[in-house]
């Protein structure tokens, strides 16, 4: 391996599980407006579209007074602690791995800059990554390709040195977008990636040392 090969990761539900946080807050604020809680599954289709969409559907509220709504919910997010088991499986191995094979690790999410890092604090994995791109420091979110090309710029490599690892639609549409290939890891939200268009599949985390091969 060489340091030229690229590896991006989004953060939710690929590598790590914030459902829970996401759901008890949000269930809080939905008693509060005398509405039903829902389960933590309910919300699974809405956690890669980013805070306004997460919460306009994750409450019932419009999209036009989300302001007051998404503010609540980011200040309590950022007051509760994310639980040290949220990693998913394999995580710490192979991010361990591949920094010390001196592969690039990049992140990038829809979720803001501030709760993102304050997740990777909390989970510990915060250092493992050089770059990140997080919602708001663009001005379009993902699938946008200028995510992705914000990572590629930043460590001046070529698309055939690059690939992602993701959970959802969001992902998949991103990596096709960037001509970069797809890594599929189905147990976080997956909101319907087409496996037909799928490059890989992962179910543990220590899988992708073995797919470094697919870039060169």
């Amino acid at each position: 391996m060489n340091a030229s090969k690229l590896i991006i990761y989004d953060l939710d539900g690929t590598l790590v599980d914030s459902a829970s946080v996401v759901a008890e807050i949000l269930n809080e604020i939905r008693t509060e407006l005398g509405k039903s809680p829902l389960s933590k599954e309910d919300f699974y289709p809405w956690l890669s579209l980013g805070g306004e969409d997460l919460v306009a559907n994750g409450l019932g509220v419009s999209q036009k007074n989300i302001s007051s709504y998404l503010t609540e919910f980011r200040h309590r997010y950022m007051n509760q602690a994310t639980p040290t088991d949220c990693v998913y499986d394999g995580v710490f191995d192979s991010l361990e791995y591949l920094k010390k094979a001196n592969v690039y690790l990049a992140l990038c999410t829809n979720k803001p800059r501030a709760l993102a890092e304050k997740v990777l604090i909390d989970s510990g994995l915060k250092g493992y990554f050089e770059f990140i791109v997080a919602g708001g420091d663009l001005p379009n979110k993902k699938p946008h390709p200028s995510n992705l090309f914000s990572c590629q710029n930043y460590f001046g490599v070529c698309s055939e040195q690059m690939m992602l690892v993701g959970d959802s639609k969001v992902d998949q549409e991103l990596a096709s977008n960037s001509n970069v290939p797809f890594i599929f890891y189905p147990h976080g939200y997956d909101d319907g990636v087409d496996v037909k268009f799928v490059c890989s599949r992962i179910d543990n985390h220590k899988d992708i040392i073995n797919l470094c091969k697919l870039i060169s």
